[in-house]
């Protein structure tokens, strides 16, 4: 690039406080698991709300917050923080974070939230069709394989094997004959 092309650039220096707090409130989020320490990791959430506010096209923050909510509700046992660390994951991935263990860590914190308009926002966030949600009132769940975007998610859910469909994609016809 010339020097007026780069002079256009943002200066990097200026994210350095950004990811010096993103650092901080990850150590706090890692020491309040260490400890079992709901006050650290209500501190750690405070600070990624923050972050997530004053970057709100960075899933960063939203990806941490999956991890300190669930945190929380592993020590707490509350259903809320279950859903808030689905809503956060959710958010993340809408972001561009896209990675399969994110899905997993959605669905599952939204199915341990027991909120059915939750699961039913995991499931679509994870590109999973609900059918009607009264079939996620299921009494007898099973565990079975759901098929995520027409390939094998390897996803075991405590959920009815008819309550989700995998989602129809578009493929055109692959001619096959050789020479």
């Amino acid at each position: 690039l010339s020097r007026g092309e780069n002079a256009l650039l943002p200066d990097p220096r200026d994210g350095f406080p950004r990811w010096i707090m993103m650092e901080s409130a990850s150590r706090l989020l890692h020491r309040g698991s260490e400890e079992r320490n709901p006050a650290l990791l209500g501190q750690a959430i405070a600070v990624f709300r923050e972050l997530g506010s004053a970057d709100p096209k960075s899933p960063a923050s939203h990806y941490y917050l999956l991890h300190a909510f669930s945190r929380l509700a592993a020590l707490g046992g509350r259903a809320e923080d279950h859903a808030r660390a689905s809503a956060a994951g959710r958010e993340a991935l809408r972001l561009g974070y896209h990675d399969p263990e994110i899905v997993k860590s959605i669905l599952s914190e939204a199915l341990a939230s027991g909120d059915l308009p939750e699961i039913r926002l995991a499931l679509e966030a994870a590109g999973l069709l609900v059918l009607p949600p009264e079939r996620l009132d299921h009494p007898d769940p099973g565990r079975r394989l759901l098929d995520h975007g027409g390939q094998l998610a390897d996803l075991l859910l405590d959920l009815p094997v008819d309550a989700v469909q995998a989602a129809v994609v578009a493929q055109r016809p692959v001619d096959q004959r050789r020479g």
